[in-house]
């Protein structure tokens, strides 16, 4: 009998602790010994909230490269929500046929300055699908350089006064979402708008 509520036990105890998943748990809720998104930066967090890739929105990955470059705050309806800025480099003719994979998937233009398609002619694209924001930018007079933006408002900004700094509510340690605006303009950049 004691055999067998020893074997009981034991169980019990392998089942738990394959059940917490055998790591321990520190105050900030991170799994010590295990990899997380909060860890890693911006273009390897794989399998997680990743704004340098613009699938992690729904958005199909365009055939032209693009670089994610930095983060912004916008405000709506009282709320604050991050927005992703990127910038790419594509004919018009690339960059509007992106727009239209877009908007095939969004399902349409809410707002845009339709494109001729004639020498010198710049054109911009505007949609909202669910929980985001989309606009894309292509100018002529910056030699085929566009520039796009993402707005999530399934996700809040807070802001942390202790740090100075917003962060994302819910994605844990700062930088996984790469750099703030202002720390982007003060690098010396400039911001595409």
């Amino acid at each position: 009998m004691k055999k067998l509520l020893a074997f009981i036990l034991a169980a019990v105890m392998a089942f738990s602790m394959a059940a917490c998943g055998g790591g321990e748990t520190n105050e900030g809720g991170d799994v010590s010994g295990e990899g997380t998104v909060d860890s890693q930066p911006v273009g390897e967090a794989e399998n997680s909230y990743n704004p340098a890739k613009l699938s992690t929105f729904g958005l199909p990955e365009p055939s032209f490269d693009y670089s994610y470059e930095y983060y912004d705050v916008r405000s709506k309806e009282g709320v604050e929500h991050p927005e992703f800025n990127y910038i790419f480099e594509a004919s018009r003719e690339d960059t509007l046929a992106y727009m239209k994979e877009v908007s095939a998937v969004w399902g349409g233009w809410t707002h845009d300055s339709v494109p001729t398609m004639a020498p010198g002619d710049s054109f911009w694209f505007s949609t909202d699908y669910e929980n985001y924001h989309i606009s894309i930018n292509w100018f002529v007079d910056a030699e085929d350089v566009c520039f796009m933006y993402v707005r999530d408002y399934s996700k809040n900004m807070i802001w942390d006064q202790e740090k100075a700094i917003d962060y994302i509510e819910g994605l844990g340690e700062y930088g996984t979402y790469g750099v703030h605006t202002n720390d982007y303009v003060r690098s010396g950049k400039t911001k595409p708008h």
